[in-house]
């Protein structure tokens, strides 16, 4: 008797945010996007995001960090399936890279909502300076995974710095509106 069953694989840690690690990850979008401006505060707890809707939220303050890390960055968060880590996770994401090969992908008629189609994103360095991402879709195909999950993702609940996988986090107006 073995002492691990065969073909066991251990499990990720658990989160439930979408990291690009170095190298490929093929990933679903399986939502629409929430937009905003995101930085970062410290308060008792240590340092947490904030996120508003629109560029006249952001507080002046802000604005005027003279290191560029600590000012508000644009984002667009959605709920992503992950085929790495076979889970639905959100993704959020500020690099502009990534953003305008999305845009172009979703303007092209050829291929247009990215629901309909797997996503590979390479992420290659490992410091912010030398880091690069190229985005790559993969042919339109169904999706297969169950969907039941995503009922109990509200994006929404980032700009109100809750728990977007919470049940207490419900916003009607801002509940998961993804098509699946």
């Amino acid at each position: 008797m073995d002492f691990l069953p065969d073909k066991y694989e251990m499990p990720e840690s658990g989160s439930r945010y979408m990291r690009l690690e170095e190298g490929e990850s093929k990933i679903r979008i399986v939502s629409s996007a929430i937009v905003g401006w995101e930085w970062w505060d410290d308060d008792e707890g240590g340092r947490k995001p904030k996120r508003v809707k629109t560029l006249n939220e952001v507080p002046k303050s802000v604005m005027a960090q003279q290191d560029t890390r600590n000012r508000a960055k644009h984002f667009w968060a959605f709920v992503v399936w992950d085929y790495g880590a076979k889970s639905y996770k959100i993704m959020e994401i500020t690099q502009k890279t990534i953003m305008g090969a999305i845009r172009s992908l979703i303007s092209n008629e050829a291929w247009g909502n990215p629901q309909g189609y797997d996503i590979l994103i390479t992420r290659r360095g490992k410091d912010l300076v030398d880091t690069e991402y190229s985005v790559m879709p993969n042919p339109k195909s169904e999706f297969k995974e169950d969907t039941k999950e995503l009922a109990n993702i509200n994006l929404g609940a980032l700009y109100l710095g809750e728990d977007p996988f919470s049940s207490e986090a419900v916003s009607p107006d801002e509940v998961f509106t993804g098509e699946v």
